[in-house]
């Protein structure tokens, strides 16, 4: 569900922009909130400042290598995503998930063993 929302943004974001700096601020933007919000959970703080160094960072750097052929425009798209894989180097971040929060360790651990006894007829 995520996904259709985030691809339905950056259509209607393509659809307004008139440049394509503004579309590749924008398409960063929309990145860095899906990521920060919806794939990923750190303190609000901290998501807000390593978005900003890594957005920023990969905007610079494809800026850098951008030029006027296609093969520095993939060059340029290129740079801006390594500069976005620093993102796993990154600690304490963990991925979000999908179902209810997790039960304490160990009652989950209890469950296993009484479940487990269970079956085994003990």
């Amino acid at each position: 569900m995520g996904t259709i929302a985030v691809g339905l943004v950056a259509l209607g974001l393509s659809l307004v922009v008139t440049t394509i700096a503004e579309l590749a601020i924008g398409l960063a933007v929309i990145l860095g909130i899906a990521r920060s919000t919806v794939l990923y959970r750190a303190a609000a703080a901290r998501a807000v400042a390593t978005e900003a160094v890594l957005l920023l960072g990969g905007l610079l750097f494809a800026r850098f290598l951008a030029g006027a052929s296609l093969l520095s425009t993939a060059l340029a798209l290129w740079g801006f995503l390594l500069v976005q894989s620093v993102f796993f180097l990154i600690g304490g971040v963990r991925a979000r998930s999908a179902g209810a929060p997790h039960a304490d360790p160990f009652e989950a651990t209890y469950r296993r063993a009484v479940a487990l006894l269970e079956r085994t007829g003990v």
